[in-house]
């Protein structure tokens, strides 16, 4: 060891003495508790301080938070008087920047229409030239008839009749001709010709009683379609549409007699008839000829009552086919 221990008390007093005095501030300090060095006291001392101090600024904002809080309560009471009084007080222009109203997008120009196509085999016609042709076509049915001239005895379709049976014969819709027939609405008796001749045509077999139910049936429809008249034309219903074509009719317009459209007269023309969807005889066999098919009436009869039935014969009603 290098030196031992003193056990001079009163030289370790002075020793502690001259230590205290040199930790620094302690001049300034007074004496802490017994057996507590002054340096500690003082140490806790500030940090009580700090504390009072803390508090102090929490008093004074919580203070001012009221005072804040009073602000916007007086503030609320004065808008709701306000609203209360609304009509009396001037209006005040905001601040903030007016939005204007979303402004609905411009609708789209709209494509310039394009001129249609006529179907091969048919052209356009001016307006004032179909209707010179129209009374023309008037003047020479009228003619016609003073001169005993009928459509079942001289029909001015050739080869718009047959007196045997013929066979379906389909055209392409472009086929189908829009002449019409010269002459007006047709008498019970040319009808029942016209009906006789188209029955022929379709094979249906010259029994008296059924020819009878096929004429009393295609009489009641002819009536119902177009009063007897085999150039009439629909334009107004759901058929009527696409261009307009030179009998002045949207080209899918029912047409004729039995109001047949182009494409149901095309699918179902008999051979031996005329291509005019306006021609009687032509326009009786294809009606005939899709009434059998769609409807499921046979050549003896078979379906036919109840066809009858829905199209309302004897009952003085009518129903589309």
């Amino acid at each position: 060891m290098a030196g031992e221990i003193s056990s001079d008390g009163a030289a370790l007093v002075s020793g502690a003495q001259k230590a205290d005095s040199t930790l620094p501030g302690n001049a300034d300090r007074t004496p802490g508790a017994a057996g507590v060095h002054p340096g500690l006291t003082a140490a806790v001392d500030d940090t009580t301080k700090d504390g009072e101090r803390a508090r102090d600024k929490v008093k004074d904002g919580t203070k001012k938070t009221d005072k804040f809080a009073k602000g916007v309560e007086d503030l609320d009471n004065k808008g709701a008087k306000g609203v209360n009084n609304v009509g009396s007080m001037p209006t005040v222009p905001s601040s903030a920047p007016q939005q204007s109203a979303p402004t609905a997008p411009s609708p789209a120009p709209m494509p310039a229409p394009v001129p249609a196509t006529p179907p091969a085999g048919v052209t356009s016609i001016d307006p004032q030239i179909l209707a010179a042709l129209i009374e023309a076509s008037r003047a020479q049915a009228e003619s016609d008839g003073a001169n005993g001239i009928f459509p079942h005895s001289d029909d001015p379709f050739a080869g718009s009749s047959a007196t045997s049976p013929q066979n379906p014969d389909p055209l392409d819709v472009s086929q189908v001709s829009l002449a019409k027939y010269p002459g007006g609405p047709l008498t019970a008796q040319e009808t029942a010709s016209v009906i006789n001749q188209a029955l022929t045509i379709n094979g249906i077999p010259d029994d008296p009683a059924l020819r009878e139910q096929w004429q009393a049936l295609y009489q009641h429809m002819s009536q119902g379609e177009s009063g007897g008249n085999p150039n009439a034309g629909n334009g107004w219903d759901s058929n009527a549409t696409g261009m307009i074509m030179e009998d002045g009719l949207p080209s899918n317009s029912s047409r004729g007699q039995w109001q047949c459209i182009p494409s149901t007269f095309a699918a179902y023309h008999m051979a031996g008839t005329s291509n005019s969807i306006y021609d009687p005889v032509a326009s009786a066999s294809a009606s005939i000829n899709y009434v059998m098919d769609t409807y499921k009436v046979g050549a003896d009869g078979s379906g036919l009552g109840a066809f009858m039935s829905r199209q309302g014969v004897g009952t003085g009603g009518y129903q589309g086919y």
